[in-house]
């Protein structure tokens, strides 16, 4: 069903909701409740950031599902990947990694969810395609490409038609070999086309493909000491997020389990360098569990992670020295307390420019005012999207 060319539904043929889209692109100005402020500015161990409100807007946030991946084109513009009323539960896969409810069929309603600078909608797609989505990149050309850990595979969207034009694995098998993934987590694009894949909650490598889905070969194993008290570089326990910076040919793997980010050789001017290992960063800096990675145009490496509070924090480094630069999180206007933060941040993308960043959330949806999830002063839609502005003047940053 589609409303304009590029827009369609995001929500299911029900009449009672297809109101509330039709409002959620237009952002009107009483959209907030009176009092809310637009931008909360902060500053944070040297970093001056605003968490933008209203991204997305406030109908639009309600009829959200667990944002999983995020990311932003070179247009500005942020894709969402969503999984509507899919949330992961624990009876999905089975002792193999089978996908346990393939019998229900794909999300229906549109999955990813492109919003413009302030939060508006632009187009929704993904309809019938996925059943359990992950992760999500834009690449240079505006081709999206996403993981389903359900379907265990890699799925690429045409960026004129939004259709798949690629798609890497096989349907609802998991495994260990060229062919197949075992729930792959998310995908880094080179500008010539390569590509490469964290291969993910089985399986504990990084796969790199050519430009036609060929592939051409991958690094890393499991762990060989339990408990790992002693890290070996190129072993990974979940490899959860991918970051590409090709200037410096360098390749940074979220390796969540391990409270590590580990980066390598690409191997995209010496194809012979792939997956040589370079440096280990955030081991002495207690990150926790490491969920996503993303370069800034400066070279900076975010790093989305999570305290063992449940807290999820972003840290900045250089990834040539390893040095950690900052790190901050979001803290609400009517808090005191200047590390509250927000949970289960899943992804991190950074905008081309470098002047805003976008972390999606897997934070619980409440329906409507719910106080036992928004607290004495229920002002606003659940927050599984979180943006900040980045003031360019702080040096050395962004």
């Amino acid at each position: 069903m589609t409303t304009s060319p590029g827009k369609r539904l995001l929500l299911p043929a029900v009449a009672l909701l297809l109101p509330l889209l039709a409002v959620a692109g237009s952002a009107p100005h009483h959209e907030e409740p009176a009092g809310h402020h637009r931008d909360s500015q902060r500053q944070q161990n040297g970093l001056s950031v605003s968490f933008q409100e209203g991204f997305p807007n406030w109908r639009l946030r309600q009829l959200l599902g667990q944002v999983s991946g995020v990311s932003i084109c070179a247009k500005g513009r942020s894709f969402l990947f969503q999984r509507a009323d899919r949330p992961w539960q624990a009876d999905d896969f089975d002792e193999h990694e089978r996908y346990t409810k393939a019998e229900r069929g794909p999300i229906e309603v549109s999955t990813i969810i492109e919003l413009d600078s302030v939060g508006r909608l632009v187009s929704s797609l993904g309809e019938n395609i996925f059943y359990l989505p992950h992760g999500i990149t834009v690449d240079k050309e505006g081709h999206l490409w996403t993981t389903d850990v359900a379907r265990h595979q890699v799925i690429r969207l045409n960026k004129d038609t939004r259709k798949p034009d690629l798609v890497i694995g096989e349907k609802f098998v998991p495994g260990n070999d060229a062919s197949h993934f075992c729930k792959p987590t998310k995908v880094a694009v080179a500008s010539d086309g390569h590509f490469f894949v964290a291969d993910g909650y089985c399986n504990s490598r990084v796969m790199k493909f050519d430009p036609s889905g060929k592939y051409i070969g991958e690094f890393g194993k499991r762990p060989s000491a339990t408990p790992s008290a002693n890290l070996a570089d190129n072993e990974f326990l979940v490899p959860h997020g991918l970051a590409l910076f090709e200037s410096l040919d360098l390749l940074c793997v979220a390796d969540r389990e391990h409270r590590r980010v580990q980066c390598f050789h690409a191997g995209l001017r010496q194809p012979a360098d792939f997956g040589q290992f370079v440096r280990s960063l955030g081991s002495a800096d207690h990150l926790g569990r490491v969920f996503d990675v993303a370069f800034d145009p400066s070279g900076n490496l975010l790093v989305l992670h999570h305290e063992d509070s449940g807290v999820s924090l972003v840290s900045v480094f250089r990834p040539e020295t390893g040095g950690l630069v900052t790190r901050f999180t979001f803290v609400p206007d009517n808090s005191q307390d200047s590390m509250v933060g927000f949970g289960d941040g899943h992804s991190v993308a950074a905008s081309p420019r470098g002047d805003f960043f976008v972390v999606s959330s897997l934070s619980a949806v409440c329906d409507g005012y719910d106080e036992e999830c928004f607290g004495e002063m229920p002002t606003q839609a659940p927050y599984q999207v979180f943006k900040f502005n980045v003031d360019q003047r702080i040096p050395g940053l962004m």
